[in-house]
């Protein structure tokens, strides 16, 4: 039975892979799943578009005349098809009267599992498995059954979709329109699947961009005159400064400048010694300009393809762009025309058209390059989470999707384009349906595209209560500036975690105190008077800085990072400590220290911040009298010592990410072992139980948890039942978190915490969630 529901989500896989008759492989899939699963009942409801109510598909199980008097009205099957939450119940009082299967079933079928099937961003349908058994599903099959609904969904999108494009072809063939067929009526809609960058829906029409020059070597050019060469570099050089300068000038005036320093890059590139000595090297030789410059491609294409951090690797990509540059201004200067940033080409025709943005690969400078307030989406074939044009799309909230190989040889300037980056899908010729279909999560996008600009006033809601009256407060974690009108968009003010890594890791060389300050209390100053919990670095581990010599680590998550690398670094941690004490006079900062092990370590870290304090006092500079000092609690042996630690600071964080790694040893980024990382495990829910009762008997300490477990729905009653009361996390899991915080009450989460925590494992923790969950979603829809 075990191995038959291991096999299961693979089998399913492929027959989807290898169907030809759409409809005929979901008849057999969910025979398939019937059989393996041993259930009564299989069904596949979809909901052909946004006016029509569920209809029955596929079915294994029915008789004829169940299947003639099925509906899906007022039962549960609607019911989580609208929640989008998985529904596993029994049919006992309240449930029988919301069963989604003829009353005729109801003497060989007692319980009923239904999953919704998601795609596009929203639900289109369901699958139901009924069996004999009056218990739940055990969690394993929930699992299996929600894993299934991934591939499931996107089988039945594409049948939904070739049903559309039927009807399209039929209506034209008779001579008459189809109202879905939109502006693309005669062109079949494609879809296409992708890596998400940057999350959000839009539409637009493509502007295709021309491939980038090529750097390859292709025909080595030697020069006739080296001096005039030499001479050509010098002013291509001074060329692309100047026009760097005037990029970074136009983009600061949209973004902070910590996102705009992405050019700055550009301009130490251009200083480079190693960049310089390896161009003149191929000068030298008697090497044309344009040859040497793809020499010099090779060589560094050479080294960084060999680098398995993706985020150094990524930056070929800049030094790709800079050499660009310098032949192009190189071509210029020999034409006798000035460079331009946009050559009139790449204009839109009409400015005031959305587009979305077709490329191979995307550099930082086309990026911007472009109109950007016409930008809705871009999509690319190559590139990476880490790139810069990655970075600068999350800053400008355009969404983004890569990894797409066909798109660019398909699609014409002009084509109309639906780009849902949440599902990771690109829809190429939509249909008005189609459109109708995503029109309110397309208003919802830009809205939040448009709030991007300026950090705006909206009510605040951060102190949700539960039924009791139990107030939970909750907070932010950003990494860029960019990032504070979604925060403020969803009602909350105070930043509980700003990452300060992500200044540090965009640079060729460590910023100074002033560029320091700069960033961070720009931020501050963003806020508004609400608190501001500033990280000190922690990098080191998966997040290493690309000019720092870490040598060669065993494992790096337990090697030279956080408090330890800045320890390491007297000099650096004093102008990294300045920088944010000085915010501390612009609003409220509270400094957080990453990595503390044990009580010398914390001495350690506030011996450095009183030596920081004293150089501020000398040199005139002001900052606040106190400036709260934490902890995150993300080290086991810290947790150990707690009572060592307590009477030191103001407040703790806890980081369930790394608390989790290290106490199952566990690396969460190997995916060999990763199902070890276990965050809902009842040793981890006694440890929070634990922590939060030691804090409690220090009166004024605030204790809180800022790790992804905090923005987890499902497990917020275990959080609250061990008696957190503070929660930061990711602004788009704030709305989830406070709606269901409403839905409880804090005695039956104290009551699932007792239970859970005398679980054998996270497994069984996991099926006591999905029960209150599906207890909390049933409560919005009682007997009739």
């Amino acid at each position: 039975m075990r191995e038959e529901k291991l096999l299961l989500v693979s089998e399913v896989c492929e027959r989807i892979a290898h169907a030809s008759d759409l409809n005929k492989t979901l008849m057999q899939i969910v025979k398939l799943i019937g059989e393996a699963l041993h259930a009564k009942i299989v069904l596949i409801c979809l909901q052909e578009n946004a006016y029509t109510p569920l209809r029955l598909v596929a079915d294994y199980g029915l008789f004829v005349s169940e299947r003639q008097s099925f509906t899906t009205q007022k039962t549960i099957t609607e019911a989580a098809f609208q929640r989008q939450k998985t529904i596993n119940i029994p049919f006992s009082p309240p449930y029988s009267t919301h069963s989604s299967i003829p009353t005729s079933l109801l003497t060989r079928v007692n319980s009923l599992l239904v999953v919704p099937l998601l795609a596009c961003g929203k639900a289109i349908g369901t699958l139901s498995i009924g069996r004999a058994s009056k218990q739940v599903f055990p969690g394993k099959t929930v699992i299996i059954c929600e894993s299934l609904a991934t591939p499931l969904a996107t089988f039945c999108q594409n049948i939904l979709l070739t049903r559309q494009i039927n009807a399209v072809q039929a209506g034209a063939a008779n001579g008459q329109p189809h109202s879905g067929a939109g502006e693309a009526s005669g062109s079949a809609v494609l879809m296409f699947r992708g890596k998400p960058v940057v999350p959000g829906v839009s539409r637009g029409s493509a502007m295709v961009l021309a491939p980038l020059e090529s750097l390859e070597i292709l025909d080595l050019q030697k020069s006739s005159n080296p001096p005039h060469e030499r001479e050509l570099l010098r002013e291509a050089i001074q060329e692309v400064k100047t026009s760097l300068k005037k990029i970074t000038a136009e983009i600061e005036n949209i973004l902070t400048e910590a996102d705009a320093s992405i050019f700055a890059i550009y301009q130490q590139l251009l200083e480079d010694v190693t960049l310089h000595e390896m161009i003149n090297k191929y000068l030298q030789e008697g090497y044309s300009l344009d040859s040497s410059l793809s020499l010099t491609f090779k060589d560094f294409s050479d080294t960084y393809e060999k680098i398995e951090d993706e985020y150094l690797r990524e930056r070929l990509f800049d030094i790709k762009d800079v050499l660009l540059r310098l032949k192009n201004a190189a071509a210029n200067i020999r034409n006798g025309q000035q460079s331009e940033d946009r050559p009139a080409e790449d204009k839109p025709s009409r400015p005031e058209r959305k587009i979305i943005l077709v490329a191979r690969e995307l550099l930082p400078t086309q990026l911007i390059a472009s109109p950007l307030k016409n930008v809705n989406g871009i999509i690319c074939e190559s590139g990476g989470q880490t790139s810069h044009a990655a970075i600068l799309a999350k800053a400008l909230r355009i969404p983004m999707l890569i990894g797409i190989k066909e798109l660019p040889d398909i699609v014409k300037a002009g084509d109309k384009i639906l780009l849902d980056c949440q599902a990771g899908l690109c829809y190429l010729h939509p249909t008005n349906e189609l459109i109708k279909q995503y029109a309110q999560p397309l208003i919802h996008s830009r809205k939040l595209r448009d709030s991007a600009l300026s950090v705006e006033d909206c009510p605040v809601d951060d102190s949700p209560r539960t039924q009791d009256g139990a107030v939970v407060h909750l907070s932010g974690n950003i990494t860029l500036f960019s990032e504070l009108p979604t925060l403020h968009s969803v009602g909350i003010r105070d930043i509980g975690l700003y990452r300060t890594e992500f200044m540090f890791m965009i640079r060729n060389n460590m910023p100074d105190e002033d560029e320091q300050f700069r960033i961070i209390s720009r931020l501050v100053e963003g806020a508004k008077g609400s608190p501001v919990t500033v990280r000190a670095l922690d990098i080191g581990g998966d997040k290493p800085l690309p000019y720092v010599d870490w040598g060669q680590e065993a494992n790096p998550s337990l090697g030279w990072r956080g408090l330890r690398f800045l320890l390491s670094n007297p000099a650096f941690m004093h102008t990294h400590l300045r920088a944010i004490l000085r915010t501390t006079a612009l609003g409220p900062v509270n400094l957080l220290f990453p990595m503390v092990a044990d009580k010398q370590d914390l001495l350690l870290a506030q011996q450095a911040l009183l030596e920081a304090k004293h150089s501020l006092l000398k040199d005139g500079l002001p900052f606040a009298d106190h400036c709260p000092v934490g902890i995150m609690l993300e080290v086991p042996s810290a947790v150990f010592g707690l009572d060592k630690l307590l009477p030191e600071v103001d407040f703790l964080s806890i980081g369930t990410n790394d608390l989790v790694q290290y106490l199952f040893a566990v690396d969460r980024g190997n995916a060999r072992v990763n199902r070890w990382f276990r965050q809902c495990h009842p040793i981890v829910l006694r440890i929070l139980r634990q922590l939060c009762r030691e804090v409690s008997r220090f009166p004024g300490k605030r204790l809180s948890l800022c790790g992804e477990l905090a923005g987890m729905v499902r497990a917020l009653p275990l959080l609250l039942g061990a008696g957190l009361r503070e929660l930061s996390m990711n602004a788009n899991s704030i709305p989830a978190v406070r709606d269901y915080i409403g839905k409880l009450n804090i005695d039956e989460c104290e009551s699932l915490w007792e239970k859970a925590s005398n679980c054998d494992s996270d497994t069984d923790v996991q099926r006591l969630l999905d029960e209150m969950m599906h207890q909390k979603v049933m409560s919005q829809y009682p007997a009739t």
